[in-house]
């Protein structure tokens, strides 16, 4: 056993010095490298001609960690899991086994909440919660990149890996689509670049468009109001006779208004 107390006590020697100490104790600070460590630093390792490393070496098959203590009470850990693949692994006070927070694994999967990450960034929290909060003092917002000519979207899973959504940007189409199942070959409802808006086509040509073979219902909640289909005109100048909207039946999938078919006039 080697002690030190004073504030400049150190062990000197030859370059061709050797041997080892079963312990070593320093009152206040320990510096390898440097005879002037850190004034916050209880241990300084320093290499001024180059890379400084510290390693922490264990017997094969353990782990090797860093543990922060507050007193005597374990608070963090950081180091390699042996038991989950090498893992490099962030737990709380109680350990790997149980308090893993935040898990990286060879691949670069990182978990979070998981130690078992299925994709590059893997959140999982227990309970009805939400995983991701993006918070900032100004505009906020998340931003999901592709290649150039691919789809970026959003899809909604159950746990099992089942998908019961979909929105996102599909490409092949130029719109942003919102699907009730996992894939852009249906087209539930798209808007496209000129922010018309499609059901049932990804083609919509005017503000509004619905394609189906099983029409429109309006229906009312029962409360006694009648069903109805507003038609609104902003035109502040309409005067009497004018003709503010109007209903075409159409005999063809013409989206022209062309005096063909039926049309009613308001």
């Amino acid at each position: 056993v080697v002690t030190f107390s004073g504030a400049n006590a150190k062990i000197s020697g030859s370059a061709t010095s050797t041997g080892s100490f079963g312990r070593v104790h320093a009152a206040s600070k320990l510096a390898v490298g440097t005879t002037s460590p850190h004034p916050n630093a209880t241990l300084n390792v320093e290499n001024t001609a180059g890379v400084s490393m510290l390693y922490i070496t264990s017997a094969a098959n353990n782990d090797t960690s860093l543990v922060f203590e507050e007193g005597a009470t374990a608070k963090w850990m950081m180091g390699h899991d042996n038991s989950n693949s090498d893992a490099f692994t962030i737990s709380d006070g109680n350990g790997f086994a149980s308090g893993t927070k935040f898990t990286m694994l060879s691949s670069g999967y990182v978990g979070i909440g998981t130690d078992s990450p299925g994709q590059l960034l893997h959140l999982y929290q227990t309970g009805n919660k939400a995983n991701l909060l993006v918070e900032t003092d100004n505009h906020s917002g998340i931003q999901v990149k592709g290649g150039n000519s691919h789809d970026r979207y959003i899809s909604f899973a159950q746990a099992n890996g089942s998908v019961g959504g979909k929105v996102g940007w599909d490409h092949s189409s130029q719109t942003t689509k919102l699907n009730g199942v996992d894939t852009f070959g249906s087209s539930h409802l798209a808007v496209d670049v000129n922010g018309n808006v499609g059901i049932g086509t990804t083609s919509p040509s005017v503000a509004l468009e619905v394609l189906t073979n099983d029409g429109i219902n309006v229906v009312t909640d029962g409360n006694g109001d009648p069903a109805r289909l507003n038609l609104w005109s902003k035109d502040t100048s309409i005067a009497a006779n004018d003709t503010i909207a109007a209903i075409y039946a159409l005999g063809t999938d013409s989206t022209s208004t062309a005096n063909t078919g039926s049309k009613i006039e308001f």
